[in-house]
């Protein structure tokens, strides 16, 4: 939908140069699960680079597990993506 070549839009781990954040902030219309995707297609959009770098997660016993949440947050983040590609 958004041609993102990404493996894991969603890894919280990410690293910006303040330039890229200034150009791109009046893009950021969506601030839910989905907001990863509108940061990096905004970016992607204005002609920065934008490189994955692979990271090792170790889950944590007793953390929170998203997985549990998948499907009440599945519709929230799909109208939400709708909403991010009729903006563009």
């Amino acid at each position: 939908m958004f041609g993102l070549p990404f493996k894991d839009t969603q890894c919280g781990a990410k690293i910006f140069k303040k330039n890229a954040i200034k150009t791109i902030i009046s893009d950021l219309v969506i601030m839910d699960f989905a907001f990863d995707i509108n940061l990096l297609y905004s970016l992607k959009k204005r002609g920065f680079k934008i490189r994955e770098q692979g990271v090792v997660w170790k889950h944590m016993r007793g953390s929170f597990n998203f997985s549990v949440l998948y499907w009440k947050i599945i519709p929230q983040i799909a109208l939400s993506l709708l909403k991010l590609r009729f903006n563009f």
